[in-house]
């Protein structure tokens, strides 16, 4: 399923009005989404007092001051592009051209409504929690895997080491 929003691109002679469809992200999309994030992370430790406005925000008791990159502080940042236009547009507009698959110099000619739109069209059409919740799931079997292949592979060489 994917959501239709209406682009507005404006020519020295003409006006055209340009159907584009919201679809779920693919892996690229997700890629340059979790460089995106890992950028706006980096800009955030940098000015403590954005740092204190996110943790103010994003915090729940008992966690550490610390940020961490995980699913819900993610969700958070998607969830928060209007404070993220507001200190940090550049990362934000990134961030929203990436999610809808929209060129970056378009996206920022668009009136602010349908900025809106395609940001809440983004939200519909993607469940990021999920995403990355799934990312980290088969990020840490493949870590299992890999750790118990090294394993083996110690006990094996050091046996066979043991035998000469």
């Amino acid at each position: 399923m994917s959501t239709t929003v209406t682009l507005v691109q404006k020519n020295e002679d003409e006006i055209k009005k340009i159907h584009h469809e919201i679809e779920d992200i693919d892996l690229v999309q997700f890629q340059n989404t979790m460089q995106i994030i890992q950028d706006i992370v980096v800009e955030v430790q940098k000015k403590p007092e954005l740092k204190a406005l996110v943790q103010s925000l994003f915090a729940s008791e008992g966690e550490e001051d610390q940020l961490q990159l995980d699913a819900q502080f993610i969700q958070n940042i998607v969830g928060s592009f209007d404070l993220f236009l507001t200190h940090l547009p550049e990362q934000a507009f990134k961030l929203l051209s990436t999610l809808s698959n929209i060129k970056l110099d378009l996206l920022k000619k668009q009136k602010v409504m349908a900025v809106f739109d395609i940001y809440d069209a983004v939200l519909e059409e993607n469940d990021i929690e999920a995403l990355v919740e799934r990312g980290k799931k088969s990020l840490a079997k493949s870590k299992a895997k890999l750790a118990w292949r090294i394993g083996v592979g110690k006990v094996t060489g050091a046996l066979k080491a043991g035998q000469h």
